[in-house]
């Protein structure tokens, strides 16, 4: 078998639970940060997130956590709001993922999820409260 390092801006790693709690809790507490819960099929709409507001310097306000949940993978962001405002997180909604959510309901959320389907986005709300309210010890993976 060969391994290979990949080059980046960092290390992807495995983590426990309670250091990706401690990472995601955080960034969820102090408001700073958009929350996106994204199903694995979701991964364009990250990829043209990230080229548009997050390359450069800013690439460190973003955190990004994969999640294997059954057969469906998962996607957990944190993205400082600072660098993609409301309307424009929005307009992403739309262009790349058919998505219609207003203004209020953007703001008023703590975390957003995307995923197709009740049976995933019930994975998607149990991983959300797992990484945020739970105590559970699984593996987790990290950028």
């Amino acid at each position: 078998m060969k391994t290979t390092s990949l080059q980046g801006p960092g290390p992807i790693r495995p983590i426990d639970w309670p250091e990706a709690r401690a990472i995601f809790e955080e960034k969820f507490s102090s408001g700073e940060c958009w929350i996106l819960i994204l199903h694995g099929s979701a991964v364009g709409l990250l990829i043209e997130i990230e080229e548009r507001y997050y390359l450069g310097d800013r690439n460190a306000d973003l955190t990004v956590m994969t999640f294997g949940a059954g057969w469906q993978a998962f996607i957990i962001v944190a993205a400082r709001k600072r660098h993609m405002l409301a309307y424009q997180l929005k307009s992403m909604f739309r262009q790349y993922a058919d998505i219609h959510i207003t203004d209020r309901e953007l703001l008023r959320g703590d975390a957003i999820i995307i995923a197709p389907g009740p049976a995933n986005i019930q994975m998607a709300v149990t991983l959300a409260n797992k990484l945020l309210f739970h105590t559970d010890n699984d593996l987790a993976m990290s950028e």
